[in-house]
């Protein structure tokens, strides 16, 4: 080809493409991260991350990615031709979940102690102890100086702040009329159909692994409460499934039975 000859184009394609969210902290990115941002030293990291992982608040699982569609355009002899292809997103392995639990921790303390929890302040703190060590600050004006705002702040929260639940109104039953409401308890996430102020006592359905009260969408918090519905009879007594707080189980009758966690009821 020489110098300025212009090949026709035979095809010109143009395919849809989604901007991708930050992919979520494996325990080696988090240590990364806190590294970055001046958090902690070696020896906490360990211990820190599985801190937080005992106490409920985070979740180490994997995600399965849901199927997107997206269109492609192509251009071929002046005719435009469009069609729809499909790619799998969202997968994650062995990445670190904020539970239920965590998000509502998390944004109860950013209400109340909103100064502690920024990034800086540990930074900072982790550098006054270093200059306690190295005989430059005297230990206790730095603890009087963090301790006394802390201690009112701690003070004016316990008298004041109501229970963190992290609610969100879904919708309405359509078939009550009452309210239906992701929030969490106290034995962990639920959706709850009406309110404990009403004469007939609300109705609870216990959010499965897997999905979150900051996520679940009014269809499938629904659809929870279908699972109690009883599917049958045996030998003259109602057979129905649900998930409580110690996991699954069949009711029959008056009678419970736990079955293994993890169990999937749409199966049923």
């Amino acid at each position: 080809m020489t110098v300025g000859q212009i090949l026709p184009l035979s095809e010109l394609r143009a395919t849809e493409r989604f901007s991708r969210a930050q992919p979520r902290y494996t325990e080696a990115s988090l240590v990364k991260k806190l590294e970055e941002l001046g958090i902690g030293r070696p020896s906490t990291y360990a211990p820190t991350i599985s801190t937080i992982q005992k106490r409920g608040y985070v979740e180490k699982r994997d995600k399965d990615g849901t199927p997107r569609p997206f269109r492609v355009l192509v251009l071929k002899n002046d005719a435009i031709s469009k069609r729809e292809e499909s790619e799998n997103t969202g997968a994650e392995k062995s990445k670190l979940f904020p539970s239920d639990l965590g998000l509502v921790v998390t944004d109860f303390l950013k209400q109340h102690f909103d100064a502690i929890m920024d990034y800086g302040f540990t930074a900072k703190i982790e550098g006054e102890f270093d200059e306690v060590a190295a005989g430059k600050l005297k230990w206790n004006k730095m603890l009087e100086e963090f301790y006394g705002p802390f201690k009112k702040d701690v003070d004016n929260t316990i008298e004041n702040a109501e229970r963190a639940k992290g609610e969100r109104v879904l919708g309405n039953d359509p078939e009550s009329g009452k309210p239906v409401v992701a929030r969490m308890a106290r034995y962990g996430p639920i959706i709850q159909i009406g309110s404990v102020d009403e004469e007939e006592k609300p109705r609870f359905a216990k959010v499965p692994p897997g999905q979150s009260i900051e996520t679940i969408t009014f269809d499938e918090a629904l659809a929870l409460f279908k699972l109690q519905d009883a599917m049958g009879t045996y030998e003259g007594k109602d057979l129905s499934v649900s998930i409580g707080r110690f996991g699954p189980y069949v009711k029959w009758g008056d009678e419970f039975i736990s079955i293994p966690r993890g169990t999937d009821l749409g199966d049923r």
